[in-house]
C-alpha cells in the first residue's frame, strides 16, 4: 500500500509542517509579549499623571494648613 511512497518526501513534508507550526508559535508569543508591553506603557502614563496629580493636591493642602495657621493667630503654631 505505501510501497509508492517515498521517505524522503515523507520527512520533507513532516519537516515543512513542523517548521510552519513553529513559526506560527512565534508569532503568537511575539504578538503577546508586545500586548503586554503596550499595557505596561499605559499603566506607567497612567501612573504618572496619578503622580501630578497627587502633587498639586499635596501643594494645595500645605496652603489650606498655611491659610488655617494665619486665620488662627497662634504665635505657636508653625
Amino acid at each position: 500500500m505505501f510501497k509508492d511512497i517515498d521517505i524522503k518526501w515523507v520527512g520533507a513534508a513532516l519537516g515543512l509542517i513542523i517548521t510552519i507550526g513553529g513559526g506560527f508559535t512565534w508569532f503568537g508569543v511575539t504578538n503577546n509579549k508586545l500586548d503586554s508591553l503596550s499595557n505596561v506603557k499605559s499603566t506607567v502614563v497612567e501612573n504618572s499623571k496619578r503622580s501630578e496629580i497627587n502633587a498639586k493636591e499635596i501643594e494645595l493642602l500645605k496652603l489650606q494648613i498655611k491659610e488655617i495657621q494665619l486665620k488662627s493667630g497662634n504665635p505657636l503654631s508653625n
